[in-house]
C-alpha cells in the first residue's frame, strides 16, 4: 500500500511539474510621440472603471460565437484596473509638460484638471481585436459644475493569434485613450 501511494504521489507531482503556466502579461504600451507637446497645467487621473470581466486577473477574450471566455492559463501580472490606469497615466505624462497623477496622487499633489473615465467595453478577441469604449468626463479641479462628458471608442487590430498579441492590443488601446484625453484637455 506503501509503494502503491508513493507511486501515486510521484504520478501527480510530475504532471504538476509538466503543466505549463499560468502565462503572466503586463498591461503595457510604448511611451506615445510628441512627448511634452500638450499642456502644462497637472493631472489627476481617477482609477480607470472597468466591466467585471475587464477586472479579473484571468485576460477576457471574446470567441467566435460571442461568449466571453477568461482562461487561466493566460493572466494579467498585475490588477487590472490599477495598471490600466498607471499605463494611462504613463503615456499622458509622455504627452504633456505638466505631471500627470494616477489615483491615488501623492500626498500634497494637488492637480489643476481631474480626469475620470468609466469603460462600459474592454475586450478583444484572438487575431481580431480590441474594442475600447466608455465615457470621459474632464473638469478642474473643484469646479464639478464645469465638467465636460463624452462617449469615446477605440478599437486596435491584434497582431497575431495570441494571448501575446491580445495584451499588446490592449495596451494599445488604452494608450490611445490618453491621446484622446490629452485632446479633450487641450480643447477644454
Amino acid at each position: 500500500m506503501r509503494r502503491f501511494l508513493a507511486a501515486l504521489a510521484c504520478l501527480v507531482l510530475a504532471a504538476c511539474a509538466a503543466a505549463p503556466g499560468p502565462y503572466l502579461y503586463l498591461l503595457d504600451a510604448p511611451a506615445p510621440s510628441g512627448a511634452g507637446a500638450g499642456g502644462a497645467q497637472s493631472v489627476g487621473l481617477r482609477e480607470i472603471g472597468l466591466p467585471l470581466y475587464a477586472r479579473r486577473v484571468q485576460i477576457a477574450a471574446q470567441d467566435q460565437s460571442g461568449a466571453i471566455t477568461a482562461d487561466d492559463q493566460h493572466r494579467w501580472a498585475e490588477e487590472p484596473p490599477r495598471a490600466a490606469t498607471r499605463l494611462v497615466a504613463r503615456s499622458l505624462a509622455a504627452l504633456r509638460e505638466g505631471a500627470v497623477y494616477a489615483d491615488p496622487w501623492p500626498q500634497g499633489a494637488a492637480p489643476d484638471f481631474i480626469v475620470t473615465t468609466e469603460v462600459d467595453r474592454f475586450l478583444g478577441a484572438l487575431g481580431g481585436e480590441v474594442t475600447l469604449e466608455g465615457q470621459l468626463t474632464v473638469a478642474r479641479a473643484g469646479e464639478r459644475a464645469s465638467a465636460v462628458t463624452g462617449p469615446f471608442t477605440i478599437s486596435v487590430s491584434t497582431e497575431g493569434e495570441n494571448h501575446a498579441a491580445l495584451a499588446a492590443a490592449y495596451g494599445a488601446a488604452l494608450a490611445e485613450l490618453a491621446r484622446r484625453i490629452e485632446a479633450a484637455l487641450e480643447s477644454y
